[in-house]
């Protein structure tokens, strides 16, 4: 390098030496700039993995039962960060709620609860943190004859809270939900009863807009039958409904019944969590 080469190159690494040392937060190190007390970018939580499991009913026509037992649930895969929510749908008498609900012997913490309006028919989403087992009992509770019950079985993983981000009831036909609140990475299960008079056929819940169908069951009210019978008496019947990744826009669902469900026997309960 000549003379003036090197004295070129040598004015050029002072002056920027200059302008460094106005930059707030900036230094020079090992020939290498950085600036100071700023890291790599990090990013945030994980999304939460929503996984639907499993559904089931139990009719139930016995006075003084309180006390319905799902035996030997699949409950999926153990973890140390499992939640696992319940969806319960069942008729009851006096329009009273479930009072309890454990899983594998843990008690939950219901997180929506909607009756429809005959006050005959229950919606509800129940949670609780079960980290092991893969099986175990879930166990709905009640203070007076209930006539017949579903559940469906939803587990969560990386979840950051069981505190909804936001519920909706709805006692309309067909069920909906609009402009539900949900937060980016979270997700949204929905749960939805109703009772069909004498039904031609077998009757189903489709769900539209931002969830899926995630279950459907049915139990027949007088005879415990599932499915419940066609052409006779009355069908309990329930379904669920599912949006696995939510991200933060707010959200809306319809619940549509294959059959119309009795004069005000129908009931849709959702929440939104992360």
């Amino acid at each position: 390098m000549t003379l003036l080469k090197f004295k070129a190159a040598l004015s050029a690494l002072l002056i920027g030496a200059l302008i460094l040392a106005n930059i707030p937060g900036a230094a020079i190190g090992a020939g290498v700039l950085s600036l100071v007390g700023v890291g790599p970018a990090t990013s945030g939580p994980a999304p939460t993995v929503l996984t639907y499991i499993t559904s089931a009913t139990e009719g139930v026509n016995s006075t003084g039962v309180h006390n319905i037992t799902y035996s030997s649930v699949n409950l999926g895969t153990p973890a140390a960060d499992r939640v696992i929510f319940v969806g319960a749908s069942y008729r009851s008498a006096s329009s009273t709620a479930a009072n309890a609900v454990s899983v594998a012997g843990n008690a939950a913490t219901v997180r929506v609860s909607c009756m429809n309006a005959a006050g005959s028919g229950w919606a509800q989403i129940w949670s609780v943190a079960v980290p092991t087992g893969s099986t175990g009992n879930i166990v709905l509770s009640f203070t007076t004859n209930t006539v017949a019950t579903a559940i469906g079985v939803w587990t969560a993983n990386a979840l950051q809270s069981q505190v909804p981000v936001a519920t909706n009831c709805s006692q309309a036909n067909p069920g909906t939900a609009s402009s539900i609140a949900t937060s980016n990475g979270g997700f949204a299960i929905a749960v939805d009863q109703n009772t069909i008079t004498t039904p031609a056929s077998v009757p189903s819940v489709s769900w539209s807009g931002n969830l899926s169908t995630t279950w459907n069951t049915t139990v027949g009210q007088a005879n415990n039958t599932a499915p419940c019978p066609t052409g006779s008496g009355n069908c309990i019947l329930a379904s669920g409904g599912q949006l696995a990744t939510t991200t933060g826009a707010a959200i809306s669902w319809t619940a549509t019944r294959s059959l119309a469900p009795f004069t005000n026997t129908q009931v849709n309960a959702g929440a939104t969590f992360r």
